[in-house]
């Protein structure tokens, strides 16, 4: 049988979320792996889990989501939208550190719609 999750960062602007599919002979420990890997993290924080059903059982994997995730230690949702505010300003000097955080090359630029299906599943496979 598979479990069918849906994560959503609470507060993001834009909405930041995951839908994700597990066994459901997963412990809370490998599911929080999971939900650690489909929003690209690496499992330095605290966790809590609220619960919520999602009706039918479909593949293992993520397939939907939406939105870049906030980088792990940005500093929770308002750090993130902090974060984006600053990015519209590309010549100051915060906005420079966070390019330089974010590992970003010149002229590149974070996109907080972006999600890739594939990396996150990708993840998902190496933490289960």
């Amino acid at each position: 049988m598979i479990y069918q999750f849906y994560i959503e960062l609470d507060g993001s602007s834009p909405l930041v979320w995951r839908r994700i599919e597990v066994p459901a002979n997963y412990t809370l420990y490998r599911l929080h792996m999971a939900f650690q890997a489909a929003f690209g993290w690496e499992n330095s924080h605290l966790f809590e889990f609220f619960e919520r059903s999602l009706p039918g059982a479909i593949r293992y994997g993520v397939p939907s989501a939406a939105g870049a995730c906030p980088p792990e230690d940005v500093g929770g949702i308002h750090g993130y939208q902090a974060m984006l505010e600053v990015l519209q300003k590309p010549g100051s000097k915060e906005a420079k550190e966070y390019r330089q955080w974010l590992g970003l090359v010149e002229g590149e630029k974070w996109d907080a719609a972006f999600c890739s299906i594939r990396e996150v599943n990708k993840r998902l496979c190496l933490s289960g």
